[in-house]
Formats: structure tokens, C-alpha cells, sequence
């Protein structure tokens, strides 16, 4: 059985399946539709993921001279590669060591292909010897771009390892914000990372690509590779008797190189406590704080986790 349904000025025959009338199952599929469609929408523009340290060789993109290729991968329809281009030329202008390099998806498919680029503009931030640092993937803030080539620059600007001390090499693996998605927590526990295990003679921090040197001793066994996933568990805001204070806590799975095995887990929690009266920016800082202090608690004695963890 069918029936003439009228939508607007168009006349369509439609078949009445079930005993339901087809113009309400339209309106019905119509809605879910563009209820599909706002919810996607919702979650692209407040999804931004920092794929820090990811690794991949792109010398040929990097810069000659530049300490930090921030390379931008853009599309020829792309209403916000402009503004990331702006935001650009003022890291650029900011600092000589910083160089900025503009292709165009459609000229450089494989480049595309190989980091998995959806959306543009999508971000790389490059190192001197053209390894990737970072990626910024999703609704990138200019916030996010300027953080991740800052932490490139500082973590360049680290005295060199000496790699016949190193017996472990440690780096930022698949960080999260689980408490409300905030890239800004994540990247103040990779700082609190690199900033925790850096200085130390035996173990190396380091995200990305590791030097022939590093190579050569990880196949003779003399040198053992982890990464650290997991992330912020809970961050709040308490009000205690001498005044308002953050409490944060982490946590970390260690997870062996390259087999992806799982050895072992670290967690650290810390609070900071403010003055009274404290406002909202001092709110702020005192969350990083805290974080970054949860973070070295975390991984105080994660050099004896290693060793445990091998025998």
C-alpha cells in the first residue's frame, strides 16, 4: 500500500510499511539525523588531542638552519588555515629558531596519509633533525600550536645525553585529560614529564625517534625503551579551614618498547593551597601546580619500577 505525501511544493509516493504513516517516520529519521550531526559537530569543536612525541622522520619538511619546523598542513577550502598561518608568523617573528612551512594537502597526499589527516589545518611541529615532536589533531587552538612549539624548543634546549650511561629511555606515550579533555592539563603532564626525569644519568626522557647510538644499544640489550600512558584521574577544587586549595592525581601505566607490554604502574597525587580571597587565575596556576607536582610524585622512584619490572 502506498500513498501521495506532500513535502513543500514536491509530491512523492511513499509506501506505508507496518501501519505507520510515512511523513511521521520522515520527521522521526529526519530528526535523529540532525541530532547525529549537532552531536558530531558538538564533540569535533571541543575535541583538540595533542598526540605529543609521535615519532616519524620528516626531514625533508623540516627548515635548514630552523631549531623547530611548525609545518601546517592545509587545504584549499579552509576557513582557518589563514588564522593559523597568522598565528604562524608570530612565533616566527618571535623567535629566529623557529621556521613555518605551509603544504597543501591536496599537492602532498602521502604526507597526509601518513599522519592520518582528516581535518586541516593540522599542525606538526618538527625538530632540527626532522623528527615529529608533536600533532595536533581536531579543533586546534592557536594556544595549543604555540605550546607545543614552545616545548619543542625547551626540550632542545636540554644539555646532550650521554647514551653509554643510559639504561632506560622513557617517554610521553598516550596522555589524557580525564576530567574534562582539557589539552592545556595535557601538555602540563608532559612538561611535568620531560621536567621530573630529565637530569638523571641512567635514564633518558625522550619523546619520538631515538638517535642510531640509542638504536644500536636497545638490539644489544643494553638499553630498554617505555613509554608512560595514562593521565590526569581527578582534579578539584577543595575549600578547606586556612583557606581554598587543588588536589590532583595521576596515574601511569608503564608499557615496554616495542612490544607494547604492559610491566608496571606508578600514581602520585599532590595538593596546592592558596591564600584567601585567592581569584580565579590564581585558581588556575594553582591546578598546573598541582599537576606538575603529581606528576614528579608519580615518578619519584621510577627508576626502581624498572628494574622490577625486567627481572
Amino acid at each position: 500500500m502506498s500513498q501521495i505525501v506532500t513535502l513543500g511544493n514536491t509530491r512523492q509516493r511513499f509506501r506505508i510499511v507496518g501501519g505507520m504513516d510515512a511523513l511521521p517516520a520522515l520527521l522521526v529519521i529526519g530528526g535523529l539525523i540532525a541530532a547525529a550531526t549537532l552531536l558530531g559537530l558538538l564533540v569535533r569543536a571541543r575535541s583538540t588531542r595533542v598526540a605529543s612525541g609521535c615519532g616519524g622522520d620528516e626531514h625533508q619538511l623540516s627548515v635548514d638552519g630552523a631549531e623547530v619546523t611548525l609545518v601546517q598542513l592545509s587545504s584549499p577550502v579552509c576557513s582557518a588555515c589563514t588564522a593559523m598561518r597568522r598565528v604562524a608568523e608570530s612565533l616566527v617573528a618571535a623567535d629566529p629558531t623557529v621556521a613555518h612551512r605551509e603544504l597543501d594537502v591536496v599537492d602532498e597526499p602521502a604526507v597526509a596519509s601518513r599522519h592520518s589527516v582528516y581535518s586541516t589545518p593540522t599542525p606538526l611541529v618538527l625538530d632540527r633533525e626532522g623528527h615529529v615532536r608533536a600533532r595536533l589533531i581536531g579543533a586546534v587552538k592557536p594556544a595549543d600550536v604555540r605550546a607545543a612549539v614552545s616545548d619543542a624548543v625547551r626540550a632542545l634546549q636540554a644539555p646532550p645525553q650521554d647514551w653509554n650511561q643510559a639504561r632506560f629511555v622513557v617517554g610521553a606515550g598516550a596522555l589524557s585529560d580525564n576530567t574534562r579533555n582539557d589539552p592545556a592539563r595535557v601538555r602540563t603532564m608532559h612538561r611535568g614529564i620531560h621536567e621530573s626525569l630529565r637530569g638523571r644519568p641512567t635514564l633518558v626522557v625522550r619523546d619520538g625517534a631515538l638517535p642510531p647510538v640509542a638504536t644500536a644499544r636497545m638490539r644489544r640489550g643494553a638499553l630498554r625503551a617505555y613509554s608512560l600512558d595514562g593521565g590526569l584521574n581527578r582534579l578539584v577544587r577543595l575549600q578547606q579551614g586556612d583557606g581554598p586549595a587543588v588536589r590532583a592525581e595521576v596515574t601511569f601505566v608503564i608499557v615496554a618498547q616495542p612490544a607494547r607490554a604492559i610491566v608496571g604502574m606508578v600514581q602520585g597525587a599532590a595538593t596546592a593551597r592558596l591564600h584567601p580571597g585567592a581569584t580565579e587565575q590564581s585558581m588556575q596556576d594553582a591546578e598546573r601546580t598541582a599537576i606538575e607536582s603529581a606528576v614528579r610524585g608519580a615518578l619519584r622512584d621510577i627508576e626502581q619500577a624498572l628494574p622490577r619490572a625486567l627481572r
